[in-house]
């Protein structure tokens, strides 16, 4: 997953955003039979958060398993009620768009680096292109 991630370092805000991940929200899903599932979906949560995506959920679970079959039963039910809860919560935001207040500052940092300091491509002439530089902003229609 961290591979994967790492592809697509250049969609984060300071880099190249894209605009359609503002009104995006995104899941990152963990098991294992123990713990250790905290800093991976941490790490998942980071990368999409710095994409610009609106709203990143966690769902971590310790199933005590190393098969589906084997996951006691008070896990499951706490697994099915999680999940209905969250599915909840994404239908309430579903179509908002915006972005996490942790991208905005990174982009905004961003914007005074390419004022104050020699334009570095291809970011600056992505952002130009784009307008970022003057009044628009990557999560406004």
């Amino acid at each position: 997953m961290m591979s994967f991630l790492d592809h697509f370092g250049t969609w984060w805000v300071i880099h190249r955003p894209r605009p359609e991940m503002s009104c995006k929200q995104a899941v990152v899903v963990a098991t294992a039979a123990g713990g250790g599932m905290r800093s991976t979906m941490k790490d998942m949560a980071d990368s999409l958060k710095m994409w610009g995506v609106r709203r990143v959920y966690r769902l971590g679970f310790g199933v005590q398993a190393t098969r589906p079959e084997e996951i006691p039963a008070g896990i499951r039910s706490a697994i099915d009620r999680r999940t209905a809860g969250l599915a909840r919560r994404i239908q309430r935001n579903e179509g908002k768009r915006g972005c996490n207040v942790r991208a905005k500052g990174w982009f905004t940092l961003m914007r005074l680096a390419h004022r104050f300091a020699p334009p570095m491509e291809p970011d600056y002439g992505y952002w130009e292109r784009q307008g970022w530089h003057g009044r628009k902003r990557p999560w406004r229609a």
